[in-house]
């Protein structure tokens, strides 16, 4: 069978480029596909994730030492969202950390950590680190009727499915499939780890399952899902190592990292329209420190506007207020998120 990528280079389906990683851009129309996942259900082709098996009696201390939250609090057959740090503490990449076995975990980024994590595992001479990424597919599956979806696709009982930052093994198509209880769109949502040669079979099954069947989705309207969301995108907001208080992570590490340097804070961003007025007039003087640094901008069909993330300094941070982007287009600042119901059903 044929892989995500290729199946979908037969269909003709346009991609985009992220700086190495491309991706599926659009199915039908970007709107349509936003529509599905938030009424309905979606997939996505989210098999650029990378994926490290991190195992060994000494693997718990690596995972403490490139990673931010406390191990100990992980139970079995559990995910953490977390951060992987550098030396000095800062965010190199977000991250999820799955526990698999006291000895044995999995973490996955959006782009290889495999050599930063390959070097800080020669402190330990009982800890084996391996990329598994390509023994998979990832399909996510995204939508408040996601569950149904999965039930429908699988023959899964309510209890076969995991809950809220979770996994488990599933019968699938007489294999084994990992589905966990993850999303990056704000609604209820699942990412199913599927053998290489049948994540084909499993994306059609989604897909055209006559009870709840799957919309194709792409990476445009996933972008606008996210940021309404409130999710990081590495290659936007991580273009640089950042504290864990500017991503407004500071309970991750049970204190503040600020740097009165350089104190910004990330935001969420609405666009208004270029005939609103801004300040006091043509006279008024702007700091650097007064600009919003855009990150992430799209479209958002629910708001009907353009929605975006992106730091300004702490000081400047007040929910509603009106504030210009370092390009001075007027904006409208908003506490993150915009829009978020991932933890429900």
């Amino acid at each position: 069978m044929p892989t995500l990528e290729s199946y979908f280079l037969i269909q003709k389906t346009p991609f985009l480029q992220m700086e190495n990683l491309v991706v599926p851009s659009r199915f039908t129309t970007t709107e349509s596909e936003y529509w599905a996942v938030r009424q309905g259900v979606g997939i996505f082709d989210f098999s650029f994730m990378r994926c490290l098996e991190i195992s060994g009696a000494e693997a718990g201390l690596l995972i403490d030492q490139i990673q931010c939250r406390p191990r100990a609090e992980l139970k079995q057959n559990r995910i953490f969202y977390t951060m992987v740090v550098n030396p000095e503490g800062l965010i190199l990449l977000d991250a999820t950390l799955w526990r698999l076995a006291d000895d044995r975990y999995w973490l996955t980024t959006g782009k290889s950590v495999l050599d930063y994590i390959q070097s800080s595992a020669k402190s330990f001479s009982n800890v084996v680190v391996r990329d598994i990424s390509d023994q998979f597919q990832t399909i996510a599956v995204q939508g408040p009727h996601s569950k149904k979806a999965l039930q429908g696709a699988f023959g899964l009982m309510p209890e076969d499915l995991p809950d809220y930052f979770g996994f488990k093994q599933v019968s699938c198509l007489s294999n084994i499939i990992t589905v966990a209880r993850l999303g990056y769109t704000g609604e209820l949502g699942y990412e199913l780890f599927v053998p290489k040669f049948q994540a084909v079979q499993i994306w059609e099954l989604l897909k055209n399952n006559p009870l709840v069947p799957a919309k194709e989705c792409g990476f445009l309207a996933a972008d606008q899902l996210r940021i309404e969301a409130g999710f990081i995108l590495f290659v936007n907001e991580l273009q640089q190592a950042r504290r864990f208080s500017e991503l407004g992570y500071e309970r991750f590490i049970g204190r503040d990292d600020i740097d009165p340097k350089h104190d910004f804070v990330l935001v969420g961003l609405l666009f208004q329209d270029q005939s609103s007025t801004y300040g006091s007039g043509p006279n008024q003087v702007l700091r650097k420190d007064d600009l919003v640094q855009v990150t992430s901008r799209a479209h958002s069909p629910r708001l009907h506007c353009d929605v975006g993330l992106g730091f300004i300094h702490r000081s400047q941070f007040v929910d509603g207020k009106k504030a210009l982007t370092e390009m001075l287009e007027p904006v409208t600042i908003k506490k993150l998120p915009l829009y978020r119901h991932d933890r429900e059903g």
